[in-house]
């Protein structure tokens, strides 16, 4: 396992960003249990939406990360704590904090990522 690139790592957050985009956000929990829904087409919050953009399905109790996808994850993971300086979780779940500004987070920590190759 090599650590993810800053493209690799703007990719992940991206991906992450188009998850919430397209099945939803929620805030208090990984996951939002909708009927019908398999977690994967529920809505998630950011960490849950980092789990899926490198493979893996929105963290449930029990649920984890394979050894390269727990590498891509913590390094996302990071690129968004330096970014919002502070928890993902407690940020998420920010009262107030909407689906707009967590995806524009997430597409920001990205264009961040690129712009250092860039550099």
């Amino acid at each position: 396992m090599t650590t993810p690139t800053p493209p690799e790592v703007a990719d992940v957050l991206d991906r992450a960003a188009d998850h919430i985009d397209r099945v939803g956000w929620t805030q208090g929990d990984w996951c939002e249990a909708a009927p019908g829904l398999s977690p994967e087409e529920s809505p998630v919050d950011a960490d849950s939406a980092l789990a899926v953009a490198v493979g893996a399905a929105p963290f449930t109790p029990g649920s984890g990360l394979t050894p390269a996808q727990a590498v891509a994850y913590h390094a996302a993971m990071n690129a968004l704590h330096r970014h919002i300086r502070g928890g993902l979780i407690t940020w998420n779940d920010t009262p107030g904090r909407t689906k707009d500004e967590v995806t524009a987070v997430m597409r920001a920590a990205a264009a961040y990522q690129r712009k250092q190759v860039a550099s």
